[in-house]
């Protein structure tokens, strides 16, 4: 019985314990049912959440496309416009551009009128003044005959070569003749120059020179000469003044010039001084200085022209061709140096020409 019971209740514990199984087992099936229920469920709401967000972020995204498609539309609206106004522009500079060239091309038309006429003027002019001054050369040298023989005759009759001229009076005319006579012999050799140097026919003699007598041979001349003016003529020489390279015949003719023209501008009893120096170039200058009745600025540059002459109430005398200064100027020239002039009206004039250091010689 005992056997009985234990075999009856191992088989109920038998199937006590799969009946327990399979209720477990269903219990685990429910429990991963229910589990899976909620995973699908977080899941499905998770996924709803990010399509939700990512249709929010399209829709974002959407509106900013249309944002940027505005601003591109818009964009697009101005660039057209810009570039309309841009071909009007182009086209208005095109215009202008043709119609400033065309201005330009009639100016340069015209410029080149008149630049022609006026180098015809020019050469006209040019050739005017050269066959005046032929003209002039011809009729001084026909005139150096008659002149001559004219000087000579008075200086024969001055001097009662062949006998008394009776009255004194007959002797203060032929002085007045002899003189005159001088003086149109002296402005026919300066016309003479000027004709040689514009054709460039004048050449120098050159030779060494001493600057220091040949200023004092040219004081000694203008002293004798113009004795009767009262001018005090002094000299301010640098010691050891080296000689120059040059024509001293024509740095004469330069040096009497200016003397005249400083004796002729000053007052009686007033002053010119002759200063002779050695520059820091090693070049020669010579300056001519008085206290006369000066220049202006405008009439420093007159005088340097040809033909020009200042006349002054104050001055008995204001003879002379004003061809002087310019004579002098060309001569300086001439010899490679350079001639300039400052003044102040009424209290002083000076002249001075510097030669070129070349021409300085060195002492033996």
């Amino acid at each position: 019985m005992i056997g009985q019971f234990k075999k009856t209740s191992e088989g109920q514990i038998g199937d006590i314990q799969k009946s327990s199984q399979s209720m477990l087992e269903k219990a685990l099936q429910m429990r991963c049912h229910a589990y899976l229920s909620d995973m699908k469920a977080d899941l499905l709401t998770q996924t709803i959440f990010e399509i939700d967000a990512g249709k929010k972020h399209l829709k974002s995204y959407s509106e900013k496309v249309e944002e940027q498609k505005s601003v591109i539309e818009n964009q697009k609206i101005e660039l057209v416009s810009k570039n309309e106004k841009l071909q009007h522009s182009r086209e208005e500079l095109e215009r202008k551009v043709k119609e400033r060239t065309r201005e330009l091309e009639d100016e340069i038309e015209e410029r080149k009128k008149i630049e022609i006429a006026h180098l015809k003027s020019i050469e006209e002019a040019t050739h005017a003044n050269h066959v005046k001054t032929q003209f002039l050369a011809n009729m001084s040298h026909d005139l150096r005959t008659p002149l001559n023989a004219i000087i000579g005759y008075s200086e024969v009759l001055e001097a009662e070569t062949f006998g008394s001229l009776g009255s004194k009076k007959n002797g203060e005319y032929v002085t007045d003749i002899l003189n005159a006579g001088k003086d149109l012999a002296t402005l026919v050799a300066d016309i003479l120059d000027i004709s040689k140097i514009e054709f460039g026919e004048l050449k120098l003699s050159e030779a060494s020179v001493n600057i220091e007598e040949t200023i004092n041979a040219c004081i000694r001349l203008v002293r004798s000469k113009y004795k009767d003016n009262k001018i005090d003529l002094q000299q301010d020489m640098a010691s050891n003044l080296p000689d120059i390279q040059g024509d001293e015949i024509r740095i004469k003719q330069i040096l009497v010039n200016l003397l005249t023209n400083s004796i002729k501008f000053t007052p009686s009893n007033g002053k010119v001084k002759v200063r002779g120096f050695l520059n820091d170039e090693n070049a020669v200058v010579v300056e001519v200085i008085d206290n006369g009745i000066g220049m202006s600025k405008d009439d420093i540059e007159k005088s340097k022209e040809p033909f020009t002459q200042f006349a002054d109430a104050s001055l008995s005398a204001n003879e002379g061709s004003g061809l002087g200064l310019f004579i002098a100027a060309k001569l300086v020239e001439l010899h490679g140096g350079s001639l300039t002039i400052e003044s102040e009206p009424n209290k002083r004039t000076t002249v001075r020409f510097t030669f070129s250091p070349i021409r300085t010689l060195e002492p033996d």
